[in-house]
This record gives structure tokens, C-alpha cells and sequence, in this order.
């Protein structure tokens, strides 16, 4: 019989060897050693990875979606290649413990991930309130403070005409400054038309100057989609060329179309039928084969 029995981390054997027989403790001793070599590994991975994802969510800033996605993959092929060797429990009692607490741990990981995001926003829209509060004429609302402060991979923002999206920009922009996230020179900001630019750039000056007392030409650059091609083109092929001025806002084009239509309208009187026509619905417009195209089925009436 053995004296106080197997259920020890160090296999103290205190035995009489009758009615044991050597070969059954020789068993008795590769088992345990088989088992506390796999467990001492397998506990290594999972506390490796465990340390990882804490230094992670430890770590201040917003966790991105490709971080997650990575820290997720990780924790979920660790736990794949671990387990829990049979007679753990009965030999190694803590550290069977410990291994069970690290896999809960890393099978919650994505609930953690979204509350240490979730945590972090509210934390900096508290941290600059009063930044939000006066960056513009009126404070930015708790939608556009999200925006601000949400540092993922990619953010998209829908918003319509008159919501505050140039407000939005301005208060990121400034955010990323005023956190020590970004410096000027790493910022671009784009817009599509001219006048939309100028805007920018005036309410850059008038309020991210003077909130964050920046230095002079230390503001972020910015451009035009179209100005910003024509400079990428022009150092890559030595030559810029020139930008239509329809590029530089849509009245412009719909102002070519008027003036363009009420012309042919003055010297073509047939035109002119078939414009009327057109807005009233009907078929007008001849596709290649000849067939004319119901307004309602192959046309777009405007009125």
C-alpha cells in the first residue's frame, strides 16, 4: 500500500512495495511525469497568450477591429492546442487551477475587447468635454463626439447635408492633436470640391489654431481629391495637367448643363419638343437599335 496516497504535487512516494510491484510505480511515476510535462507546457502557451491580451486591454487607447480579429484568432488556436491532461486534477491540483482560469479568460476574450473599447470612448469624450464643448460655435453632439474619438481601422460616417460633418473633421482633427495621437504633418484631410476645402481650411485656422495654440504652419494639410491626384501624377510623371473646373463643385457642372440645354433649346426647336417631353415623362430618347425607351421602364424623367 502507498502512505498518504498520489494526490501531491511531488509524487512523494512513501511506500511498502507489497502488493505493489515495481513495475506498477515505475507506471505510476512516467504517468505523472507525462502528465506534468504536458501541463507545465500547455499552461506556458496559455499564459503567454493571457499576458499578451492583458498588456492589450491595459494598454490606453482604442483597441482597432484588426487587433481584435487578430487577439481572437490567437486566443482561439491556443485554446485549440491546449488541454487539460487526464489525472490533473489528481496530481497537480493548483496548477490544474490556474489552467482552468486562463482558458476562461481567454474564451471571454471578445467580450472584454468591446468593453475596453466601450469603456475608452466614454472615458475620452469625458477626458475633453470641454474641447467638444467649444472647438466649434455650438458643442459637438454625442454622436459626432464618438466619431471623434473612435480610432478604428476605417471610419465611416454617413451624415446628410447640414449635419455637422465639417464640424465633425475639425473636432477629430483636433481630438487626434490635443491626445498626442497624431502630429500635423500626419494628417490629410480631403474634400471633394474647392469651396469645401476653403471651408475647412478657414475653420482649421479659426479654431484649431487657436484652441491648440499651434505654431505657425503646423496645421494638418488640405486638399482636394482632385488637387491631390493631380500632385501624386505630377511627381510620378514629371507633369500636372489641368482640372476641370466642374471638379471644383457640382453647381458648377449643373450651371453647364442649364446654360448648355436652354441653347440648344433657342436654336433647335425639335430639341426643345423633346426636352419638354422628356420632363413630362414620355418617350423620347432613341437607344442604338432604334427601339425607343419607356420613360418608365429604360429613361430617368427628372420631374
Amino acid at each position: 500500500m502507498i502512505k498518504g496516497g498520489i494526490l501531491l504535487e511531488s509524487l512523494k512516494l512513501s511506500a511498502i512495495i507489497n502488493p505493489f510491484s515495481l513495475a506498477t510505480l515505475l507506471f505510476l511515476g512516467m504517468f505523472y511525469l507525462g502528465i506534468r510535462k504536458k501541463i507545465i507546457r500547455h499552461l506556458e502557451m496559455l499564459q503567454v497568450q493571457a499576458t499578451d491580451l492583458e498588456n492589450l486591454l491595459a494598454r490606453g487607447t482604442y483597441i482597432r477591429h484588426s487587433e481584435k480579429v487578430a487577439s481572437i484568432q490567437r486566443a482561439q488556436k491556443t485554446l485549440q492546442e491546449t488541454e487539460l491532461p487526464f489525472g490533473a486534477f489528481l496530481f497537480f491540483p493548483q496548477k490544474s487551477k490556474q489552467f482552468r482560469e486562463l482558458q476562461e479568460f481567454l474564451k471571454t476574450i471578445e467580450t472584454r475587447l468591446e468593453k475596453t473599447d466601450g469603456d475608452f470612448v466614454t472615458k475620452e469624450i469625458e477626458r475633453f468635454a470641454f474641447f467638444f464643448d467649444s472647438i466649434e460655435s455650438k458643442p459637438l453632439t454625442e454622436t459626432q463626439r464618438q466619431a471623434c474619438v473612435i480610432n478604428d481601422d476605417r471610419n465611416l460616417v454617413f451624415a446628410g447635408a447640414g449635419t455637422g460633418k465639417t464640424s465633425t473633421i475639425i473636432g477629430r482633427t483636433g481630438y487626434l492633436l490635443a491626445s498626442k495621437q497624431c502630429s500635423p504633418e500626419e494628417i490629410l484631410l480631403l474634400a471633394f470640391g474647392k469651396e469645401a476645402s476653403e471651408e475647412m481650411r478657414e475653420r482649421q485656422e479659426e479654431r484649431l489654431r487657436k484652441w491648440l495654440r499651434l505654431e505657425n504652419n503646423a496645421l494638418p494639410t488640405i486638399e482636394t481629391f482632385h488637387a491631390l491626384g493631380n500632385k501624386i501624377v505630377g511627381k510620378a510623371c514629371g507633369r500636372r495637367y489641368d482640372i476641370t473646373p466642374f471638379a471644383e463643385g457640382d453647381h458648377r457642372l449643373l450651371n453647364f448643363i442649364e446654360k448648355t440645354i436652354r441653347d440648344l433649346c433657342r436654336k433647335d426647336e425639335a430639341f426643345c419638343e423633346e426636352i419638354i417631353s422628356y420632363y413630362r415623362g414620355g418617350r423620347v430618347f432613341v437607344n442604338p437599335k432604334g427601339t425607343p425607351l419607356d420613360s418608365r421602364k429604360g429613361t430617368y424623367p427628372l420631374g
